[in-house]
């Protein structure tokens, strides 16, 4: 059913949201999940479960990789040529495997392979993982049965009837779905004399997927597969040499299996980065009906350019769609002619020449020609987008972005197109919403009616990420980036200050009311309904659905304000002292009651680290994962909760009874906190904050509570030694996300005369536009 229809007097009931840059990186910026059946019913199709569970903008033919590198005819033709003979003459090796730098065509490469191979037909599955959104492992190998399972339908049929008797399948362990998903039916088919022929799945960018050790967990599985011949699969793998990924490869029961082929940076491919170069800009001049009566680019351009490269595609590729920008003043041949200019001028700066030196020169070309009236919000959005991203590896929704930054939907887009060849906007052509992004993924899954308004007109906008990794490593390195390097801490200082300004008059439009909860209301600083409503940069047309944004833009600001800049070494103290004058009882209402489910075990970043979170009757509870303790900087924990205190955003906290243990202050031999009981904020806006670390046992844990008694209970109750083992089995979920239809808690008096406003035919008229 879609949202608010036939709604009365407007009341959301807590509307379950996700928001990567507080909790889990699959939220808001990731991606989030579907809500999986557990139940099927005579209508429900097996096949269709696994559908939904599938990523098939992750396939190399699919509409959001229209755009996606290829190789040019004539360039990387021996690369292309050896895998192709691997795949046809059914080589002694199953496993081949590309590796390379970023920047060096591993996945122009790879989509090559992928069109020849289907033309031969050979493929029998790809997978692209990528920084646009396809870098959920949970959808791999569900991903790669139902692609095998179009191409034969008794492969088709065992899986229907599987999921039929066991829809929990799409939610199992890795191993789990490969063994039942793929192992099992083959067996079944080669049981009775139908056999499935050898075929080729093609893996892009493994780097890419989110999780570390599920990299290593899938090259596991897939070579366990080969090497004890339950399926007869071959499998090309396209990767950067992680260290992940490069000692899971080294495994001798794995290399025996395995054509190992490196792609470097090399100045050997000069010729055809020339014919890309050459090609490319004649097309662009081709696109916009343009004809030139003397060669154009002349031999000398096409030299400095390759010269330039160094042997990097990737900077071939951003030339291309510098020069070939369409929002601009500038023909082709006068962009041309900047980047040639910079790239001359970079040559005599230094007799030191780096792969990435001329990168950096057109990087650093690329923000000097924004105009200095746009500079600051360009450099406010970079920022913004490194800091929720810490990776460079998923994309960030447009439209919340631009409302932390107050930016209107025109300057947004502004910026957008000064920034068009290294920042990516991915924007839905869907009805359904995108499928050519993670931050929709829940969309594409669901069935129309499944799909809020809301949904589709936040999908519709589309998302910002980058195009590749290397312009956010740039961003990040101030030797390489110079004046325009966005975690510097004047940087860090500008945008904290931006943001938590905001996040104190965000705070002051709501107010509690008994059994209402959390109300947006006019008030002091809001006058009026509209004052209110206009405080998004950025509103929705359907006024009902800009109380739903500014609720998530309050939760995501908070998150970011004390997770994301955690341990704070970069900001100002009397700054940073600016947190405490932020409602953090109403932030952990809104994650209380929004965000986290009751009871239920979620994957979230606290203070940067990868945690299990809990919500139990409105008390946060927050434990590290074992296995990722090793990763958990205590000395760089304690520095930020000094400098939390010392700005005094935390007070310490000695009540007259503590059923906690004591003393609540404990140190180690060294002196080195171990525990400690905090008030987060001032007076009425203020929270009870517990936290315990015991090194020798390897844990981390805290709860964060408004009824200190009630969260002592809670605490002492809970079983964290089973929040691993439930983990392990798969009794968890993401946190959710803002369109959730289990409405209940938080309630939007925005006026009588405007919930009035909202049923009725206006209200039926927006809902069956959108």
């Amino acid at each position: 059913m879609q949202a608010f229809q036939n709604a009365q007097n407007f009341v959301l009931s807590n509307p379950v949201f996700s928001n990567q840059s507080n909790h889990y990186q699959s939220g808001l910026n990731g991606g989030f999940h579907p809500e999986f059946r557990t139940k099927s019913d005579d209508s429900t199709q097996g096949i269709d479960i696994l559908r939904e569970s599938s990523a098939p903008e992750a396939t190399f033919d699919s509409d959001s990789r229209r755009y996606a590198p290829s190789c040019f005819p004539g360039t990387r033709s021996q690369y292309i040529e050896d895998i192709l003979n691997w795949a046809t003459a059914q080589s002694a090796f199953p496993i081949y495997r590309i590796t390379g730098p970023a920047g060096v065509g591993k996945t122009a490469i790879a989509q090559t392979c992928a069109e020849e191979l289907r033309s031969q037909c050979h493929l029998g599955a790809s997978f692209f993982f990528t920084v646009h959104g396809c870098s959920d492992y949970s959808r791999f190998f569900t991903s790669i049965s139902h692609q095998l399972s179009s191409k034969s339908p008794d492969y088709h049929e065992i899986l229907d009837k599987k999921l039929r008797l066991d829809p929990t399948i799409v939610r199992k362990q890795l191993r789990s779905q490969f063994r039942e998903l793929i192992i099992e039916p083959i067996r079944e088919l080669e049981l009775v004399g139908k056999p499935v022929g050898g075929r080729v799945i093609l893996v892009d960018g493994l780097d890419e997927c989110k999780d570390k050790k599920a990299q290593r967990e899938i090259i596991d599985v897939v070579t366990t597969s080969v090497a004890t011949r339950t399926t007869p699969f071959y499998w090309a793998f396209f990767s950067r040499p992680e260290p992940q990924i490069e000692a899971a490869f080294a495994d001798h029961r794995v290399a025996s299996l395995c054509i190992s082929t490196l792609l470097p940076v090399s100045r050997g491919i000069d010729g055809e980065i020339e014919l890309y170069l050459r090609c490319g800009l004649q097309n662009i001049l081709r696109h916009r009906g343009i004809t030139t009566s003397d060669p154009w680019p002349s031999k000398q351009d096409i030299h400095t350019l390759v010269s330039a490269a160094q042997g990097l595609y990737i900077y071939a590729a951003t030339v291309l769609r510098f020069v070939g920008r369409t929002d601009t003043q500038y023909d082709p041949q006068e962009l041309l002619h900047i980047v040639l200019t910079a790239s001359t001028q970079c040559s005599y700066g230094s007799s030191m020449r780096t792969p990435f030196k001329e990168l950096d020169a057109f990087y650093t070309l690329i923000l000097q020609r924004v105009p200095n009236g746009l500079l600051s919000s360009i450099q406010l959005l970079l920022s913004l987008m490194v800091l929720r991203d810490l990776d460079g590896e998923v994309l960030t929704s447009i439209r919340l972005l631009s409302n932390m930054l107050r930016l209107t939907e025109t300057k947004m887009k502004l910026l957008c197109g000064e920034l068009v060849a290294v920042v990516h906007h991915g924007i839905s052509n869907s009805n359904q919403g995108s499928s050519s992004f993670d931050t929709t993924s829940h969309c594409r899954s669901a069935s129309p009616a499944q799909v809020s308004p809301m949904e589709k007109a936040y999908a519709r906008e589309g998302a910002l990420g980058f195009y590749h990794k290397s312009f956010f490593d740039f961003l990040c390195d101030p030797i390489r980036s110079g004046s325009f390097c966005v975690t510097t801490p004047t940087v860090c200082n500008k945008l904290f200050q931006h943001l938590v300004e905001l996040q104190i008059h965000y705070s002051k439009s709501y107010s509690f009311r008994s059994n209402c909860g959390l109300v947006l209301a006019a008030n002091e600083s809001a006058t009026n309904l509209a004052d209110v409503q206009h405080a998004l940069s950025w509103p929705f047309d359907v006024e009902l659905f800009n109380p739903i944004m500014r609720v998530i833009v309050f939760e995501a600001m908070g998150g970011i304000l004390l997770d994301r800049f955690f341990p704070y070494d970069n900001l100002d103290n009397q700054l940073l002292s600016r947190l405490s004058h932020v409602d953090h009882r109403k932030q952990l209402f809104i994650q209380s009651s929004w965000v986290f489910k009751p009871n239920v075990l979620t994957l979230g970043l606290n203070f940067g680290y990868m945690c299990i979170i809990k919500n139990v009757q409105e008390t946060m509870l927050c434990s590290t994962i074992h296995h990722d303790m090793l990763n958990f900087d205590a000395e760089k924990f304690r520095e930020g909760i000094s400098r939390l205190e010392a700005a005094q955003v935390i007070q310490r906290y000695q009540p007259s009874s503590t059923s906690l243990d004591l003393p609540l202050f404990r140190c180690d031999a060294d002196g080195n906190a171990l525990s400690g009981l905090y008030i987060k904020g001032r007076g009425q806006a203020s929270t009870f904050w517990y936290w315990i670390l015991d090194p020798e046992m390897k844990y981390y844990r805290e709860f964060e509570t408004v009824d200190l008694a009630e969260g002592e209970r809670i605490f002492r109750e809970e079983n964290f030694e089973l929040w691993d083992v439930d983990l392990a089995d798969d009794d968890w979920s993401s946190s959710g996300y803002p369109f959730s239809n289990e409405f209940h808690r938080i309630v939007f008096h925005n006026s009588l005369s405007c919930l009035h406003r909202y049923s009725g035919k206006t209200r039926d008229k927006s809902t069956t536009e959108e």
